[in-house]
């Protein structure tokens, strides 16, 4: 006779059938938090991404414009640096031909420029040698949401004075 006895047969498939059913059950209850945590970090990361890049792009219209005219710049638009809002991406540019980074957003991530209840998924972020922006008239602002999740976006602010800041938190919409 082996070392399990007669009535033990089948115990070891039944153990294992509960233990998956149980493993199951937590999986379900903890799938939605799971997804919570990766959209609101993914949209984070995207923000102060796209935050810093902005940012990056003030300075250096501030530093390079005057000195680009003795490095060969042909006209003034050769001068900034400016970022391109699209679908999907955006692109960092220096003048109108020459790409400087691309980035792609993560899976599920959005950004559009938003015009009070309009959006836009193009857009051209660009500053003047003072840092203040080119095309605002009052205030750009650009939302990063995951898809389906607008209300838990992220908000880029752009004055016309030059000044960038982002808005956390919940909003209405």
């Amino acid at each position: 006779m082996s070392a399990y006895g007669k009535g033990q047969r089948g115990f070891l498939l039944w153990e294992l059938t509960l233990v998956i059913m149980i493993m199951t059950v937590l999986a379900a209850l903890a799938f939605p938090g799971v997804f919570k945590f990766y959209r609101q970090a993914a949209v984070e990361y995207e923000a102060e991404h796209l935050l810093a890049d902005i940012r990056r792009c003030q300075s250096l219209s501030r530093v390079s414009g005057s000195s680009a005219w003795k490095y060969g710049a042909d006209s003034s638009a050769d001068t900034f640096v400016h970022l391109v809002l699209e679908k999907g991406r955006y692109t960092t540019m220096a003048g109108n031909l020459r790409t400087l980074e691309r980035h792609a957003y993560l899976a599920g991530v959005k950004a559009v420029k938003e015009d009070n209840t309009t959006y836009a998924t193009r857009a051209d972020i660009a500053f003047s040698q003072e840092g203040t922006p080119r095309s605002v008239e009052s205030m750009m602002t650009i939302l990063i949401y995951y898809q389906g999740y607008e209300q838990e976006g992220r908000r880029i602010m752009i004055s016309k004075g030059g000044r960038i800041r982002m808005e956390r938190g919940q909003h209405g919409g």
